[in-house]
């Protein structure tokens, strides 16, 4: 599902916005979890349709779900840093999920986040992220990306124990294909 370090996914503005609610995002995340437990190495999610420009992904069919796994990494990311999941010897691990999925460190800041959203929900996930920092704390609580955020967020303290540094670099695997 996701590519690596290069990789940058579009969703066109003819798309509609992100409207998954807590019961689809809930049941992605248990398959998640279930691939991260089991430690296998790869799990069908669904189809995702895109056209590719380069390193750029422009989705067709897959939007709700590549979102949703972009929430749930920027969850992880958020409670490895506060240190409410610990990541035991790889003390990196949270740099790596950063870079490799989430942020491009070296572009330009309105083009750093490796997921493109509709207008409005990008502004969101650019407050969830702390792209800019006079809007950090002021997030749209009206935005489902938002919303699933903060459940995934909360997922993730919930599960803490079950989350490990192995588990967690299994789903990324899994995800990865």
């Amino acid at each position: 599902m996701l590519q690596g370090t290069r990789t940058r996914f579009v969703i066109p503005v003819y798309q509609r916005n992100y409207d998954w609610k807590r019961e689809q995002c809930e049941r992605l995340f248990d398959d998640l979890e279930d691939v991260a437990k089991r430690e296998r190495e790869s799990h069908f999610f669904g189809s995702i349709v895109s056209q590719t420009d380069g390193d750029t992904k422009i989705i067709i069919d897959g939007q709700q779900r590549i979102t949703t796994v972009y929430l749930l990494l920027a969850a992880l990311l958020r409670q490895m840093r506060c240190g409410a999941i610990p990541i035991g010897m790889n003390d990196r691990l949270a740099e790596f999920i950063e870079d490799e999925y989430l942020i491009d460190r070296y572009a330009r800041d309105d083009s750093k986040l490796k997921l493109k959203l509709v207008k409005g929900d990008q502004a969101a996930l650019a407050k969830i992220m702390n792209l800019k920092q006079e809007e950090a704390g002021k997030l749209d609580e009206e935005s489902n990306v938002t919303v699933n955020y903060a459940v995934r967020v909360a997922c993730v303290a919930q599960n803490r124990a079950t989350i490990t540094d192995s588990g967690t670099k299994s789903a990324c695997r899994g995800m990865h294909r």
